[in-house]
């Protein structure tokens, strides 16, 4: 009898906490990109806040929103580089409902 109502009880609790992260949460992830290019150096940051951005979600992503984007040119002995910096918010469907 005792475990029946423990298991009913997880149980309950299990449900309640699937329907708790049923929803839309935020993410958010930072990347960094260094190259002669600019629009090269910009991609690179943003793929790279994109794949952590989607990597920290639970579940499914919906949705990318670049917050921040700079760049900034790097000049020695006569070389340029770029180096940008990008943060991406990424919406994401969680489990559940």
């Amino acid at each position: 009898m005792r475990f029946t109502r423990l298991a009913a009880i997880a149980l309950l609790a299990c449900s309640i906490s699937a329907v708790a992260w049923a929803g839309i949460i935020y993410t958010s992830g930072f990347g960094s990109g260094t190259d002669a290019d600019q629009s090269a150096a910009d991609s690179q940051a943003l793929q790279q806040a994109t794949n952590q951005a989607h990597e920290a979600c639970p579940g499914m992503a919906v949705q990318d929103e670049t917050v921040s984007d700079s760049c900034a040119p790097i000049t020695a002995n006569g070389n340029t580089v770029y180096e940008c910096m990008v943060q991406v918010r990424t919406e994401c469907q969680t489990p559940g409902k």
